[in-house]
């Protein structure tokens, strides 16, 4: 999101980090449930600028901070960790709210860390966690529900079945159902005909597949059997969701490449304007300079020309003109200089042509052939 923020006491920094079975709200609950919280030592320098700058390149929905107060050891202490540490949490997964990461401080190995926990092992689905979920699975279970008593069984029976981790390609979610016109009640009409919570579905990615669970029970066992059964090819789907094109319709331009590239033609004019120092005068430049500028230029001359074809392009687009026939101009009621229809620039009569007849197309040597 940003630079991380610098948290100065203990009771600041516990807010930061959730607590396995006491239900805590994130510091930027209205933003993101996940943060991540680094414990340092002021002599962990090095560390520091490795978790500072994994911050300061995410652009995801992260809220990271971090201290090097001498509190620092009791927390690491508490959550049974050295120093220095990462603590990931989620602040909407009961399962697991917490993950550590205490191995070498590597940016690269930081950021698989937080890319491979940063998801909640059984959390509510959203818009904005769906794509990843997408990237990081084959395979996506919903437990749809509306918070009734009815729906507690289903509910401990997934848990127990996340809890197992027998399902390492699947992804375990749930959705509230509680009307007709939630975001939950669109998704479930599109598995059943018939929506009604408690329902159980899961959704192949690469197929398309959709396989709805159909008990009148939702024991741990009988859920896991089935979940086995689907994921080894012996039941068959009980739908299949459409297919869409998801293709651009119209080409898209790099106007960020534009800005730079403008920026970039700036520079050199204000370069050219500047006045050359006197002791460079008669300077004569080096044999290599020569060399390494033709290095260059092919790779400049490479970008610019596609730069400058898209620009072209966008030139030609309608986002510059009106397709013909639409819009009927006022130029074009007159004749020649602004003459009314009709007359030349002598105020003369036009003889209006007749149309052509269609055979007067036709090829000189195919004209004896029409009757």
């Amino acid at each position: 999101m940003s630079s991380p923020v610098y948290v100065e006491n203990v009771n600041k920094a516990l807010e930061f980090i959730a607590d396995k079975g006491i239900k805590k709200v994130s510091p930027m609950g209205e933003v993101t449930n996940i943060t991540v919280f680094g414990l340092f030592r002021k002599e962990d320098t090095k560390e520091m600028a490795v978790f500072k700058q994994m911050s300061e390149e995410s652009r995801e929905r992260i809220l990271f901070a971090y201290t090097d107060i001498p509190q620092s050891a009791s927390i690491a202490a508490q959550l049974k960790v050295k120093l220095p540490a990462v603590v990931l949490s989620k602040f909407d997964d009961d399962l697991q709210p917490t993950s550590m990461y205490e191995g070498n401080f590597n940016l690269s190995e930081l950021k698989m860390f937080v890319q491979d926990n940063k998801l909640p092992k059984l959390g509510a689905l959203t818009p904005l966690m769906f794509p990843e979920i997408r990237r990081k699975f084959t395979s996506i279970v919903v437990l749809f529900t509306d918070g009734t008593d009815r729906c507690q069984q289903p509910m401990d029976s997934v848990r127990e079945v996340v809890k197992g981790e027998n399902f390492s390609n699947v992804s375990f979610n749930m959705m509230e159902v509680p009307d007709n016109i939630s975001a939950g009640y669109q998704v479930l009409s599109k598995y059943i005909v018939e929506p009604s919570v408690p329902h159980i579905a899961l959704v192949n990615f690469q197929k398309g597949e959709v396989f709805n669970y159909i008990s009148e029970t939702f024991l741990t066992s009988d859920l896991t059997n089935w979940l086995k059964n689907v994921l080894g090819g012996k039941v068959d789907p009980s739908s299949m969701l459409t297919k869409g094109n998801w293709k651009p319709v119209n080409k898209g331009y790099d106007f960020l490449k534009f800005i730079d590239l403008a920026k970039k033609k700036k520079k050199m004019l204000e370069d050219k304007k500047k006045p050359m120092p006197a002791d460079k005068m008669n300077e004569v430049p080096a044999p290599d300079m020569f060399e390494e500028k033709l290095k260059e230029r092919p790779m400049e001359d490479s970008e610019d020309s596609d730069t400058r074809r898209d620009l072209f392009d966008l030139q030609n687009s309608r986002l510059y003109h009106q397709a013909p026939g639409r819009t009927t101009h006022k130029h074009e009621e007159h004749g020649p200089k602004g003459k009314p229809p009709g007359e030349d620039e002598n105020n003369n009569d036009i003889k209006k042509q007749p149309p052509k007849d269609a055979h007067d197309e036709l090829p000189s040597s195919k004209l004896g052939q029409v009757r």
